[in-house]
């Protein structure tokens, strides 16, 4: 299919400790549900459930909701390690946790465990991709380390992240897995979304097309993604019914 991608690309390792900590924050804010897998696997397969109750970045430790059901919780007592997934803005997250005490408060049990020290960052790439050129034109703002300011035009966009093209020549400065802290776009009916962005794809000049950035989404509010998602199902409607004219 056209605008989808045929497969997908493998997941990228974290290992800087500002990034890793960044996107731990940003699971614990949205209050996003883990999935807890167990690197031995037995004929039953144990998996939990949990989120993240607290994060301590000087020491360089999480604070993590008992697990349900009872007997993932039993389990990770006895063998003291997990693996933690998470689904955050069409992102599969996954890191290993490691059990340093259980503490008990009133009738609540949480494990302490230690900040990961690699994530696994896995873009998942069968969402729809909306070309908007057919559309009024998309501005968006980026404010680059400097202060200065890019601009550019939104080409097309999914639940995970968009592709831009330029006017003018992009500096040398920005490369792939750059991240991007301060984007700002419009939607149609004048929906603001405030974005991170991370650099996937550059073309710094012109080669036979304009210079393009492909990007994925980093931190983005839960009510900004919510405005990406619906307006990119009006766009898929929209090609639906052109379809059939």
């Amino acid at each position: 299919m056209k605008n989808r991608r045929a497969t997908e690309e493998p997941p990228e390792i974290i290992t800087d400790p500002g990034r890793i900590y960044k996107i731990i924050h940003h699971t614990y804010q949205q209050r996003a549900l883990l999935t807890a897998l167990f690197p031995e696997k037995t004929y039953r397969n144990d998996k939990g459930n949990s989120i993240i109750v607290a994060i301590n970045r000087e020491n360089k430790e999480l604070l993590i909701n008992k697990l349900s059901p009872e007997q993932a919780h039993t389990r990770f007592i006895k063998e003291r390690n997990i693996i933690l997934i998470s689904l955050l803005n069409g992102v599969e997250i996954a890191f290993k946790a490691e059990l340093k005490s259980l503490i008990n408060e009133k009738e609540d049990t949480y494990y302490l465990v230690k900040l990961p020290e690699k994530v696994s960052y896995h873009q998942k790439r069968g969402t729809y991709r909306a070309d908007t050129k057919n559309h009024a034109p998309i501005p968006i703002s980026i404010l680059l380390d400097d202060g200065s300011q890019l601009n550019g035009v939104i080409d097309d966009i999914s639940y995970g992240g968009l592709a831009i093209s330029f006017e003018h020549h992009l500096p040398l400065s920005l490369q792939i897995n750059k991240t991007l802290a301060s984007c700002s776009f419009t939607i149609p009916e004048e929906q603001n979304v405030v974005c991170e962005l991370d650099i996937r794809f550059i073309q710094h000049t012109y080669e036979k097309t304009a210079p393009k950035i492909g990007a994925k989404f980093g931190i983005i509010a839960k009510d900004d993604h919510q405005k990406v998602m619906q307006f990119v199902m009006r766009l898929e409607r929209l090609k639906r019914r052109r379809s059939y004219q």
